[in-house]
C-alpha cells in the first residue's frame, strides 16, 4: 500500500529535514543566510512553515552541500 501525505505535510517535512542539516553544520540562520544570500526573514519562515521559493531553496541546499 502506497502513504500518501498532503504536499502541506511534505513541505513541513522538507523545512524540518533542513533544519536538522543547518544545526548538524553548525550554521545560525543568520549564518546560512549569508552563506547562501536567502534572507532571514525568508529562511524564517521556511523553517516555521515550509513556505520558500524554489530559487531559495535550492540557494539554502546548495549552501548546505546537497546540491553540488
Amino acid at each position: 500500500m502506497i502513504s500518501l501525505i498532503t504536499s502541506s505535510k511534505a513541505q513541513i517535512q522538507i523545512s524540518k529535514n533542513m533544519k536538522a542539516l543547518r544545526l548538524e553544520k553548525g550554521f545560525t540562520q543568520e549564518g546560512l543566510s549569508k552563506r547562501s544570500g536567502v534572507a532571514v526573514s525568508s529562511l524564517r519562515k521556511f523553517e516555521q512553515k515550509g513556505a520558500i521559493s524554489l530559487d531559495s531553496f535550492l540557494k539554502l541546499a546548495m549552501a548546505l552541500g546537497c546540491v553540488k
